[in-house]
């Protein structure tokens, strides 16, 4: 992916060059909005990012937490949630179409932690470290000059940081959908 990506920028910065143009990076951010599942249970994510746009492609960071409340199932009398943060890399093909494809990895760390359920405090008592990385295809609406709206699918791959008795990677470990904004000069 990454030499796909650096393939395709050095050939578009060679084309502007040879036009005599300067090169177009601008800078972008807004919300992330993820729906996907822990455990066979729905699970919404909601968080944000930030970067830069470099001609096609983006180079950022971002976060995003669980918001929905999802029973632990090794103990009912708990919830479990899930949040994570790490960089994006992303193109978007044809970008100066009104609908265009896209392509994005989200790459990064979180934490698992559980927590009782007539309780919201202490919550970091049985808190798990995990990496992830989720590779995303979608369909990019540029709404505006200053707007673009991304829908579609991805897979959010997942993996412990230390052994764990009572989860599996595949707990966490799910497809999903998800929605965009970037905000920003394109």
């Amino acid at each position: 992916m990454l030499l796909f990506f650096s393939k395709a920028t050095v050939a578009q910065g060679y084309d502007n060059y040879i036009g005599d143009t300067a090169t177009h990076v601008t800078g972008m951010g807004g919300p992330i909005f993820g729906f996907s599942s822990i455990h066979g249970n729905f699970a919404f994510f909601m968080g944000g990012a930030g970067g830069m746009v470099i001609h096609d492609v983006t180079i950022g960071v971002f976060g995003l937490g669980q918001t929905t409340q999802v029973t632990d199932w090794t103990s009912p009398d708990r919830y479990i949630s899930m949040s994570c943060g790490g960089i994006w890399l992303g193109y978007a093909f044809w970008a100066k179409s009104r609908f265009h494809p896209s392509v994005d990895v989200l790459a990064g760390i979180g934490s698992v932690s559980t927590f009782y359920k007539n309780s919201y405090t202490g919550n970091n008592s049985d808190r798990n470290r995990v990496y992830f990385i989720t590779p995303r295809i979608g369909v990019e609406f540029n709404a505006s000059d200053y707007i673009r709206i991304s829908v579609g699918a991805e897979y959010r791959s997942i993996g412990f940081m230390k052994p764990n008795d009572y989860y599996s990677n595949a707990d966490f470990s799910s497809p999903g959908a998800f929605i965009t904004m970037k905000i920003g000069g394109f």
